[in-house]
């Protein structure tokens, strides 16, 4: 972020500056408006306040929301035209003069041109048309502010001449207070008006209430209804209690009346329902059955079961059997008879619970709709009595309403202009001016796919920026790097590649670095002149060899002063036995550099660098020389490069500035993660001196 405002800083200051200069410009070149105040103080209420019309209606006095009716009220429609009317403002040209129309000024403008036809005439207004852009011009004077913490207005009124903006400030106020007013006196008129018409309704609905109220009372034939309803009360819960116990009684005989019903004319079923049982005479038959029967066991125990006596005895026991179950019987329709005549008396006493309540409810409903008119008789009453009073109460206040409204302090003519405000269109310009240039920045930088500085390239991860190299001035240097490098040691050209030199021989991956490779991303980013020129710092010190592996387009020789030869001996043909290693280099005698040149274009450059033949060659050169610097083709060009990762001690990847992309850096460096390749760091490489900043400014000096 710094290092971009440090790019853009004039136009950061410049562009708002001059939007400040225009804003200051046109600020100063417009009419100025003068701005007169009258204080207008509203009381909480008014002088002599009118019960009934606060009650009828209330305008809410002292609240917040008063105020803001009463702001709205001085600025509305109604006051503006009678302020209109009574200052004459459609005579005057600061509010009649028609305003500037863009449509018709570019007609005119192109009618200047020979060609064009010039503009007829502007339409004559109608007096409506006049008389409504007066009206809008003089509500767009007004405003009304509310003092904070106080009842007092502020009336301003805005105009060219300050006399004007004082007359129309306190012509308003004064409407304001005769609106007030007005408004008061016709709400008592027509609170009086709408009284009298209320009362009459009003009288004539008692009316006809009262005669409905005694019409149902006659004919209902009711005299007293709260009387009545005890006596059915009453009667209800005698009915009631009566009723429940008929419902016990015909609980507790229903099972035993089942009982029978299931038993039928079968005896011996009869003999086993308890209920029967129970009864004293079934009970004294049962003994007497029992004990003829207790009899004839003991006869026949003494005397057997042929003794003459056995035969009485029997006929006795006969006798006391068929007794015995005849009564059961007649217990059992004595039962029958009992349940039934209890269902009766439980249904007969079911219908007059039933008959009592719905007397209760017809009673009820009888006594609802006299409620209903009595109600009804008695709310139209009342309301009588109330319009009646207020009636007389309005009559006797009418005359005495008053406004709570006055002017605490009238306006003057200002003698300051209130707008335009130049400073403040000055500063507020000269923001915009600078947000504007801000928005711009960001968007060029957001827009920028190109690396530019250090910081886009440390962006890329966890790889450092090595080296910071400055363009060639002039740009036809480029050609003899190497030379150029060693000619004149004080340029920033040469003290930067001798820090890269420095960064490179102390950067080892765990031991002293001699093989390096230096690759780009695309042509034309300066890879092979910074490789001739790193060569040539290495062997200031040490015996270098730098080695041409772009078969496809060799430029190495050209950066020592030598011209250009395919069919010169190389790196193509020492690989292909053609021709021995010490033949193939070449001795620059300026830089001090071996030179390896590619040689002959092969057919298949990629399959020559992944050879054993490569990896032999490789060996020698490290045993020959303490620096050996590799020039490869770029990779977004080739993939030659990635069969040198086994091989190479560390690999520089050098970017230009404002020219490489991030995308295919971004790509570069993918494809060498893939091979693991050894990546010391990025070179940036052609920074202008002339932009300035803290990654070349260094280099900017000379000794």
């Amino acid at each position: 972020m710094v290092s971009l405002i440090r790019q853009n800083l004039v136009g950061l200051i410049c562009v708002p500056l001059a939007f400040a200069l225009i804003g200051l410009y046109l600020a100063l070149s417009q009419t100025p408006i003068f701005r007169a105040t009258a204080w207008l103080q509203l009381d909480p209420k008014p002088v002599n306040t009118v019960s009934e019309i606060n009650e009828v209606y209330d305008p809410g006095y002292g609240s917040y929301q008063y105020y803001v009716t009463q702001s709205l009220i001085l600025k509305s429609r109604k006051l503006a035209i009678r302020l209109i009317d009574r200052l004459e403002l459609e005579n005057v040209e600061e509010f009649s003069e028609r305003g500037p129309n863009l449509a018709y000024t570019l007609k005119t403008w192109l009618g200047m041109l020979p060609f064009m036809p010039p503009p007829p005439p502007l339409d004559a207004e109608t007096s409506d048309a006049i008389r409504e852009r007066v009206l809008a011009r003089v509500q767009e004077a007004i405003s009304v502010e509310l003092a904070t913490s106080s009842t007092l207005f502020q009336v301003h009124f805005d105009s060219r001449d300050p006399k004007l903006a004082a007359d129309a400030a306190n012509a308003l106020a004064d409407l304001y207070i005769e609106e007030l007013l007005e408004a008061r006196l016709e709400i008592y008129r027509k609170a009086t008006t709408w009284l009298t018409e209320k009362l009459g309704t009003i009288s004539g609905s008692l009316r006809d209430a009262e005669g409905q109220l005694q019409s149902f009372r006659d004919s209902a034939d009711i005299v007293n209804v709260g009387g009545s309803r005890g006596l059915l009360e009453e009667e209800l819960r005698d009915l009631s209690e009566r009723l429940r116990e008929a419902q016990r009684e015909t609980t507790s005989l229903e099972s035993t009346f089942r009982e029978i019903r299931n038993a039928g004319d079968d005896p011996d079923a009869l003999t086993r329902i308890s209920a029967l049982l129970l009864d004293p005479v079934v009970n004294d038959v049962t003994e007497r059955f029992l004990t003829e029967q207790n009899r004839l066991q003991t006869l026949e125990k003494r005397y057997g079961a042929r003794h003459p006596s056995m035969a009485e005895a029997r006929a006795s026991l006969e006798t006391a059997r068929q007794s015995y179950l005849a009564q059961l019987q007649i217990k059992a329709r004595s039962i029958e008879s009992q349940y039934n005549i209890a269902r009766r008396n439980q249904q007969q006493l079911a219908n007059q619970v039933a008959s009592v309540r719905q007397r209760l409810k017809e009673l009820d409903r009888k006594q609802f709709e006299i409620g209903q008119l009595q109600r009804e008789v008695t709310s139209n009453q009342q309301l009588y009595d109330l319009f009646l009073s207020r009636f007389k109460e309005v009559q006797n206040n009418s005359s005495s309403a008053e406004v709570n409204a006055r002017i605490a302090d009238p306006a003057y003519p200002p003698t300051k202009k209130h707008k335009p405000e130049t400073a403040k269109i000055a500063l507020i310009a000269g923001g915009f001016g600078l947000i504007f240039t801000v928005l711009a920045v960001l968007l060029k930088e957001l827009l920028n796919t190109r690396i530019e500085t250090v910081e886009d390239l440390e962006a890329f991860g966890h790889h450092p920026v090595v080296g910071v190299v400055p363009a060639i001035q002039p740009a036809k240097k480029l050609d003899k790097a190497a030379h150029y490098f060693a000619a004149d040691a004080k340029t920033p050209f040469a003290e930067s590649v001798r820090s890269l030199k420095t960064a490179v021989a102390l950067g080892g991956f765990g031991g002293k670095l001699q093989c390096i490779v230096v690759t780009s991303t695309e042509p034309g980013e300066g890879k092979t002149t910074l490789s001739s020129a790193l060569a040539a710092a290495f062997a200031t010190n040490d015996r270098t060899l730098i080695i041409d592996t772009d078969m496809r387009r060799s430029r190495i020789s050209e950066q020592f002063g030598h011209k250009r030869n395919r069919d010169r001996q190389g790196l193509t043909h020492v690989l292909n036995q053609m021709c021995s290693f010490e033949d193939a280099v070449v001795h620059d005698e300026v830089s001090g550099v071996d030179i390896l040149p590619a040689g002959a274009v092969p057919a298949n450059p990629a399959m020559l660098l992944d050879s054993d033949g490569f990896v032999q060659l490789l060996d020698k050169a490290r045993a020959d020389y303490r620096y050996v610097v590799i020039d490869t083709p770029p990779l977004g060009a080739s993939s030659d490069v990635l069969h040198l990762s086994s091989h190479a001690d560390a690999f520089l990847l050098v970017a230009r500035s404002h020219r490489t992309h991030k995308s295919a850096l971004q790509s570069a460096l993918r494809q060498l993660n893939v091979v693991k390749a050894p990546v010391l760091g990025f070179v940036l490489n052609s920074i202008s001196l002339k932009r300035g900043g803290s990654y070349y400014g260094y280099y900017g000096y000379r000794y």
